[in-house]
């Protein structure tokens, strides 16, 4: 399976945007996978303005959706988290 996503920067000089996938200790009540979207802050100053265009991406391999969470536990879904906002899909 293959997540991507595509981001606003609040300043210039964030790099290197990627996907960072939750680790759930049990599984989340509602199925759903979340992934924090994640940048690398500016080494030296910046001009505060909107950068869009900030594409992540995230691979998981071997994927069992009907059994993602462990038997008869499907995963429903993928949620990506930003500092302002999160979106969710179902799978």
């Amino acid at each position: 399976m293959v997540i991507s996503a595509t981001g606003t920067a609040s300043s210039s000089g964030w790099s290197k945007f990627e996907l960072s996938q939750f680790v759930h200790i049990m599984p989340p009540k509602d199925g759903v996978q979340a992934f924090s979207f994640v940048g690398k802050p500016p080494t030296v100053a910046s001009l505060p303005k909107l950068e869009p265009g900030k594409d992540a991406l995230a691979v998981i391999h071997n994927i069992d959706v009907a059994n993602s969470w462990g038997p008869g536990i499907p995963l429903t879904g993928i949620r990506i988290v930003a500092c302002s906002n999160s979106i969710e899909q179902t799978v």
